[in-house]
């Protein structure tokens, strides 16, 4: 299927002389829109989501052959698949965050597909937290800046940058590269990403060597033209790029897991991105689009290999693991043809990335210092590479002895051939990248650049540029990894010490989680041990407090002058004055009576009251209501009394009693008084006036505009309530259905 959907795509692109563009009204009353765009960047992408996509659906057969569960994670795997396709096909920025968010919760499912394991747990807990926590601040810039501009699609704010620095524009970028960096994994964010290698391998290839990690690169590549002469954008890429890459490189030094290595040299890898994606020069964007496609072509071949290492051995212990030549020579072939591009060798898709990162660093370095940062971060990481690259192929395949003892229980099986086949084509694609650099890869490239500058760029690749200082730093850098890797463990010791020092991220959060929970159980347990007076007590304080808060605003819309209390009649007057007297009589019975049946008898006294009112004020109906709620609710109440042990309730202390009549008596006026103002004479035309309007032109005629509002305005209101009430029912009848049915224990079972 992928494909199938790669061969669509690239058919209509080529039809078509300029982007391809399709538009859907979705919500138009919220500005979200369909808005779907290929250009050269969303082609770069799509290549890549799709192309690794199906090696990784092929592989995946194999890898989860017999696992009960494998419909699953391909339902998870293809759906992760079509909501990276709608980030990069994306124009509307709301739609955008859709599909952001669809990625977090479809990766969430795919690390814990092993949900019986706790790494696999812990590491989607702590990717959904990251990830989603970045998504939800990027959505904040990017309402801060649709409403700044007026403008909701990456097409209009990169047509029309923002001439005018100011907070807003400040504050939102902050924000959109916030969400960048927690999902490509920048520092302090790193974590997350390590963690999520518990996933199954399919999972970890594609999600962190292809896609997933890569919406943030994609992110900043779609917003560079209208933010990339931002005074905020080149330090924020470059710096937080930069420490990435030197923090991620180191650590993945001090790893002996074969994922865990491949996810700190993803790290590594982003950071060089974010940093080539922070200047605005050609060679700067060349080198973050050869780098996106170079390190998708070589790093997912090595976490399928990684993957098809622990199936023949049954481990990814790398000091487990030698001499595995000759029984896994395929997979040999793919790691030593990718580790050629990681090690950035001479004319590989690596080496042809960070040649030109380094050349635009050396040329920014004369008017910005945080130039040098980018460049001691990319040669630290590209040292880690070498490494890397070295230990790989010679720990697994050339040495004969491993540093540590070997399961001699676990027999060797090489894999299938069908399993080799989606690695082994991504690895001979990305080891004949320089041969097919023109004409396959060549208007792929100019095309991303081209969309990510903002204009057209003419775009010539040089597979080498001959001797000069940047290649005289690539050389250092390869020779650095190659001499730190001969001097053994000894020299990687310093580094373990250091590290093992410094707290984790995954530490920090799990810490701060707690906290979170601790605080969360203790205002429970201090809610839940409260009786229901004080539940209802502390509502409608809070309530009151609202009101007192915001009682300036409400004086700005309701002149108390405004009030008019006039009676039509001597005798109405009468007649509502003897009601309140009733109905006060009744409450002060509530007060005053100690046992349980005069409370509940006052208290109808004083709905029946609230029925003489509706006759009074000619509405029959809801008079009818009222008197049947009130006499229903009566004899609900009168059954359980019947129910209650016969013993009284314990009476309440004095101060309890006043505390509770000065909250209902603050209540009550609050409320009264509100509704005094509101009707008095709104500022505002009451929606009152609409729904009788349409009682009488749409509703047939219905004379009764309570009924229509009941059972039309607030149709799915009330359908929602009666579904809540008969849900309610329906528990409490399953738990008394359960306590009737329980069988007793036999005295033998005691």
């Amino acid at each position: 299927m992928p494909l199938a959907i790669l061969g669509w795509i690239w058919r209509r692109t080529a039809m078509a002389d300029a982007p391809y563009h399709e538009h859907w009204a979705w919500l138009p009353s919220l500005n979200l829109d369909l808005t779907f765009g290929l250009d050269g960047l969303s082609l770069l992408f799509t290549v890549i989501i799709l192309g690794i996509g199906a090696a990784v659906a092929l592989y995946t057969h194999y890898y989860l052959e017999g696992d009960p569960r494998q419909g699953a994670f391909y339902l998870f795997l293809f759906l992760f698949m079509a909501s990276m396709l709608g980030i990069v096909w994306s124009d509307n920025v709301l739609a955008f965050f859709v599909f952001w968010e669809g990625t977090t919760v479809t990766s969430y499912l795919l690390i814990g597909h092993g949900f019986s394991a706790t790494a696999s747990q812990r590491g989607a807990r702590n990717a959904l937290i990251v990830t989603g926590g970045g998504g939800f601040a990027m959505l904040a810039g990017f309402l801060l800046l649709g409403q700044a501009t007026g403008d909701w699609t990456f097409s209009a704010w990169n047509a029309t940058p923002p001439t005018r620095v100011d907070d807003t524009t400040t504050v939102a970028l902050a924000l959109i590269l916030l969400g960048a960096f927690t999902k490509s994994g920048q520092f302090p964010f790193h974590f997350w990403l390590p963690g999520a290698m518990a996933a199954p391998t399919p999972a970890s290839a594609y999600l962190h060597s292809a896609t997933m990690v890569k919406a943030g690169i994609f992110l900043a590549a779609r917003i560079h033209p209208a933010f990339g002469d931002h005074p905020a954008w080149l330090p924020a890429l470059v710096g937080f790029g930069a420490v990435t890459c030197a923090v991620s490189g180191v650590l993945a030094l001090t790893k002996t897991d074969l994922k865990g290595m491949l996810a700190y040299a993803t790290l590594a890898q982003l950071g060089l991105l974010f940093v080539a994606l922070g200047q605005s020069g050609k060679a700067a964007l060349v080198a973050a689009v050869v780098g996106i496609l170079a390190h998708a072509l070589y790093k997912g071949p090595l976490f399928l290999s990684a993957g098809m290492i622990e199936h023949a051995t049954g481990t990814r212990d790398i000091r487990r693991l030698a001499g595995q030549a000759r029984p896994l020579w395929t997979v040999s072939i793919i790691v030593m043809a990718s580790a050629l591009s990681l090690a950035a060798l001479p004319v590989w898709g690596g080496f042809l990335s960070k040649e030109y990162l380094l050349d635009s660093l050396l040329h920014l370095a004369d008017t910005a210092w945080i130039a040098w940062l980018g460049l001691i971060g990319a040669l630290i990481g590209s040292t880690a590479f070498a490494w890397l690259a070295i230990a790989f192929v010679h720990r697994i395949f050339l040495r004969r002895e491993p540093d540590t003892a070997v399961d001699r229980t676990h027999q060797l099986h090489p894999p299938a051939a069908t399993m080799v086949a989606g690695p082994m084509i991504l690895a001979v694609i990305g080891f004949t990248f320089p041969l097919t650099l023109d004409r396959l890869f060549q208007p792929l490239v100019q095309g991303a650049v081209s969309a990510v500058a903002g204009e057209m760029q003419s775009v010539h690749i040089h597979l080498w540029s001959g001797f000069n200082a940047v290649f005289l730093l690539s050389l250092a850098a390869l020779a650095a990894g190659t001499g730190l890797y001969l001097l053994g463990d000894r020299a990687l010791r310093v580094l373990h010490r250091g590290v093992d020092r410094v707290p984790s991220g995954d530490l920090l959060l799990d810490r701060t989680l707690g906290l979170a929970a601790r605080g969360a159980s203790w205002i429970s347990h201090g809610l839940q041990d409260l009786s229901l007076t004080s539940h209802v007590s502390i509502v409608l304080g809070s309530a009151v407090l609202v009101v007192v808060l915001v009682a300036n605003r409400l004086g700005s819309l309701f002149n108390p002058s405004d009030l008019r209390l006039v009676a039509e009649s001597p005798v109405a007057l009468w007649l509502e004055g003897t009601i309140l007297l009733l109905s006060l009589m009744a409450t002060l019975t509530v007060l005053a009576s100690n046992n349980r049946l005069a409370p509940i008898i006052a208290l109808s006294v004083v709905g029946l009251n609230v029925t003489l009112f509706f006759v009074l004020f000619a509405a029959p109906d809801l008079a009818l209501t009222q008197l049947l709620v009130e006499v229903l609710v009566f004899v609900l109440i009168i059954l359980i009394l019947y129910k209650l042990p016969a013993a009284q309730p314990p009476r309440l202390p004095p101060g309890h009693k006043i505390r509770n009549i000065g909250i209902a008596c603050i209540t009550g006026a609050f409320g009264f008084v509100l509704v005094l103002l509101a009707s008095g004479r709104p500022r505002f035309e009451p929606i009152s006036n609409e729904m009788i309007r349409a009682t009488w032109l749409d509703a047939h005629g219905a004379a009764n505009v309570v009924n229509v509002i009941l059972t039309d305005f607030r149709g799915f209101d009330t359908f929602g309530e009666m579904t809540v009430i008969a849900i309610a029912g329906i528990g409490v009848y399953s738990l008394v259905r359960a306590y009737r049915f329980r069988p007793r224990r036999s005295r033998a079972s005691e």
